[in-house]
């Protein structure tokens, strides 16, 4: 086999067979090709695309009231903390808290959402724009947030 211009010689290796058996290559490669994009319809099926950062800056802008607001940044979306610990999040572009006793009696008929697929429902809160609503939601939630902490593995004996 002469050597391609541009390719190493373990990619040339790899053509050998190509060569050789062209068809069954062909159809390995289209059974990949369908299999990748089933699974890309699948992923748009359930959930869209990351949320962004100025949505995040506008949020932290509409809490700057507020002292001991945080958040982490965690596979494309946003967590949100309230003096250490977790009352929601920026999920798609959407800001979602926990369901707190305090968080329904504030916001009795706001939908519950789904985060991600497999979480808990969390409430929307639709009155974004609303600073004293958000600053009075939480501080109303935060005594019935759980508190924060590592979670230590349970030793087994072996």
């Amino acid at each position: 086999m002469q050597a391609v211009p541009g390719r190493s010689a373990g990619r040339q290796e790899g053509c050998r067979s190509a060569l050789l058996f062209p068809g069954r290559y062909r159809m390995m490669a289209k059974k990949a090709g369908r299999a990748q994009r089933e699974a890309d319809a699948a992923a748009e099926e359930w959930c869209c695309m990351p949320s962004s950062r100025s949505y995040l800056d506008f949020v932290l802008d509409q809490l700057s009231g507020l002292e001991g607001v945080t958040w982490r940044a965690m596979m494309g979306e946003f967590v949100l903390y309230y003096r250490g610990r977790v009352f929601g999040g920026i999920y798609d572009d959407r800001l979602l808290v926990k369901p707190t006793a305090s968080a329904l009696a504030m916001m009795p008929d706001a939908p519950r959402e789904l985060p991600y697929e497999g979480a808990k429902e969390m409430l929307l809160v639709d009155r974004i724009e609303d600073r004293g609503f958000l600053e009075t939601l939480l501080e109303a939630m935060a005594d019935e947030l759980p508190a924060g902490g590592k979670r230590r593995r349970e030793k087994t004996a072996i």
